[in-house]
């Protein structure tokens, strides 16, 4: 209504994109896009139906930011009443994101094409062995240098596997 969008990512797995909008539109028509809890109230009645897309809620947070005219960190810590301890940074660079497994030759190989586009920073995700962890992370220091700022995903708050079991720790 006011020409502002909001955005979210999320894996789509195949086809189910296609009509994503008809099965979730009926949920979500006619509320308020910038109450952000009565569409995370109808997001979470809309998983009885089966389908959890309580990933959609950032889209929301997003629209009532712009609307706000605040930075989306910002207006989530303020949502969420948090206290900041300091200053929130005004952006964050964008970093490469691998979140998939490799061997440590495939990560460090993985690290220097991201540095060769220009990322200074990366995210890797471990989810295997300890051993096979520190190994990729070694690989992709090696690879990386001080020049590279390394974030780590754990994957510990959502662990899914679909054929086999996932280490916890």
């Amino acid at each position: 209504r006011d020409g502002l969008e909001g955005y979210a990512t999320s894996l789509a797995l195949d086809r189910e994109r296609g009509t994503l909008g008809d099965f979730m539109g009926r949920f979500l028509i006619g509320l308020d896009p910038y109450d952000v809890d009565a569409v995370r109230e109808r997001l979470r009645q809309a998983s009885f139906a089966g389908w959890r897309n309580n990933w959609m809620d950032i889209a929301f947070f997003d629209l009532a930011a712009k609307q706000r005219g605040v930075p989306l960190h910002v207006f989530i810590a303020e949502h969420a009443e948090l206290e900041q301890i300091m200053p929130a940074p005004e952006s964050v660079a964008a970093y490469a994101s691998f979140l998939e497994l490799r061997p440590p030759h495939g990560r460090a190989e993985s690290i220097e094409r991201a540095m060769k586009q220009g990322f200074t920073s990366a995210k890797l995700g471990v989810h295997g062995t300890e051993e096979e962890d520190f190994a990729q992370l070694r690989a992709a220091r090696a690879a990386g240098g001080s020049l590279l700022e390394l974030r780590v995903h754990a994957h510990q708050a959502w662990s899914v596997s679909l054929v086999e079991e996932n280490p916890r720790w």
